[in-house]
């Protein structure tokens, strides 16, 4: 029965990992992506030995920049099997993420560089300490990691990752991003729009005023009855 159940398991978690990996079988992103500022920034600390962190609140789009940076890697010439992308809101993951050897055994590093990039790093009880034993090991392995919550993820990851990652903390769409994720809206309209709902990136691309304002509720709801209950 045990042997079963870990077959089963098993086979969910490539399943899972094969839905969040889309390129692995060639084919495109889940969604159309715009460049963001920082994707400069994390361009340059990828030959960095040091994990990066991409820190923010809810909603201002370190998904996207984990996929942008997919992008350019496999753009780069990095091959699509060395690039593994795990979304941590999906529980069936956790299995794999019990302990750092099954997420080895799982990624198998080698001579050649692999890149882990772990969506959601807050889901794990001690991702900190998950992060730093993984590190520690010295293996050929790039981590890339977000985190949403920021109350939350500051608490779980200060104690251990001193020294071993740089955090990069991100922000809402600058007022140029804001007009790149709008063209060809004027600076005028631009400016006026930011100052009525903000610049949060998915807000910014909904050209309803109705659905900015459903949107906009929904963040602020996740603030109030998610993080701020949790932390």
């Amino acid at each position: 029965m045990v042997v079963i159940k870990n077959k089963l398991v098993n086979s969910m978690i490539k399943e899972t990992f094969s839905l969040q990996n889309p390129w692995r079988t060639g084919q495109k992103m889940p969604f159309d992506l715009i460049k963001r500022a920082a994707l400069d920034i994390v361009e340059k600390n990828l030959s960095s030995k040091k994990m990066l962190g991409l820190i923010g609140s809810r909603q201002v789009g370190k998904s996207s920049l984990l996929y942008l940076t997919i992008a350019h890697l496999l753009k780069g010439g990095v091959e699509a099997e060395r690039v593994y992308y795990f979304n941590l809101d999906d529980l069936k993951l956790h299995e794999l993420f019990q302990h750092p050897s099954e997420i080895i055994q799982f990624i198998k590093p080698g001579q050649t560089r692999k890149y882990l990039l772990v969506d959601e790093i807050q889901r794990l009880a001690n991702p900190g300490l998950f992060l730093k034993e993984i590190h520690d090991l010295g293996l050929n392995l790039k981590i890339i990691y977000s985190g949403s919550s920021q109350l939350e993820i500051k608490s779980k990851l200060k104690e251990h990752l001193v020294g071993r990652a740089r955090q990069l903390e991100i922000q809402r769409l600058s007022f140029v991003e804001y007009l790149r994720f709008n063209d060809p809206m004027t600076r005028d309209q631009a400016l006026s729009e930011m100052l009525i709902y903000g610049s949060y990136p998915e807000v910014a691309l909904e050209r309803g005023s109705i659905e900015k304002q459903l949107l906009i509720k929904d963040i602020y709801q996740g603030y109030v009855e998610k993080d701020l209950v949790d932390f």
